[in-house]
């Protein structure tokens, strides 16, 4: 089944993700450890020119992981005929136990580029760049995200079995069926409510505070 043209082209996708990323993480360590913005030095001048390259590598790293999440779902969806029990993209996420973790872990990839590329987008635009240990530091925190969420979904589907019996979404988001998805669907409104729209005011608010932070 690894085979299988679409599987091929996921796993492709995040091979290529995570060298890129890990590429970019070795030029993290080095700015983490020799930027300086007041020095006309020519290690600082190369730096500030190669930051370019490297947010250039996230923006593809950030398309890649958007097409790839897009087609990691609707494979899943596709591939729903070939498992006992699975109508929709659920039901084959749940083949085994890595489905589930790939695709939060390929969500959180997507998101905290997306964090990534818009603190580089502030930062670049002010005079002293105030902020480029703290996106160079989140680079290093998503480079080994991007690995293990690689390896999560080849294990994934280095696990896939047809002969499986699975559960789809009927048995997967009822509060009786333990799980992530059932402690969500088992949330009273409230708390629900709570984390919607703290979400949203973080969301909101992040870009806001830190173009409060750039000098006038």
């Amino acid at each position: 089944m690894i085979f299988h043209p679409p599987i091929l082209a996921l796993v492709l996708a995040s091979l290529i993700s995570a060298l890129t990323v890990l590429w970019a993480a070795w030029f993290a360590l080095r700015v983490l450890r020799h930027w300086e913005p007041s020095s006309g030095h020519a290690l600082q001048i190369n730096m500030e020119k190669r930051t370019y390259l490297v947010s250039t590598a996230l923006a593809f790293v950030l398309l890649l992981e958007l097409a790839s999440l897009l087609l990691f779902v609707s494979n899943a969806d596709q591939m729903a005929v070939m498992f006992v029990g699975a109508m929709c993209a659920v039901g084959t996420l749940n083949v085994n136990a890595y489905g589930i973790p790939a695709l939060l872990l390929k969500l959180a990839v997507f998101f905290v580029a997306l964090v990534w590329l818009v603190i580089n987008q502030i930062d670049n635009k002010a005079p002293d760049y105030p902020f480029t240990k703290l996106k160079y530091a989140i680079l290093l925190f998503l480079a080994p995200l991007v690995v293990v969420a690689a390896g999560t979904q080849l294990t994934y589907f280095l696990n896939l079995k047809t002969d499986t019996i699975t559960s789809c979404c009927s048995l997967a988001f009822i509060p009786e069926g333990g799980g992530v998805a059932a402690e969500l669907s088992s949330m009273t409104p409230k708390p629900a409510l709570i984390l919607l729209f703290g979400g949203l005011a973080t969301m909101r608010g992040g870009p806001t505070f830190l173009t409060s932070q750039q000098p006038v």
